[in-house]
């Protein structure tokens, strides 16, 4: 039976990359950009999303790092 609800698909597939960036992209939060970061260091989409995040703050630094990998 499919999980029903907002988020039924992330609670089916809680390590998904891909689910939890959209969840994240969504929700709006730095907290949960980077858990979906945490998820899969590779995935340049959450790279990108949270990079982004940081430079929005005035962290230009940790975007960079951010978008590169190097963090």
């Amino acid at each position: 039976m499919a999980a029903r609800g907002r988020f039924g698909t992330a609670r089916r597939f809680p390590r998904s990359a891909k689910i939890a960036t959209v969840q994240a992209r969504v929700h709006g939060d730095l907290a949960a950009k980077r858990a979906a970061l945490s998820l899969d260091r590779d995935y340049l989409p959450a790279r990108v999303m949270v990079a982004k995040a940081l430079l929005e703050r005035g962290e230009p630094k940790g975007a960079i790092e951010r978008s590169l990998g190097l963090a």
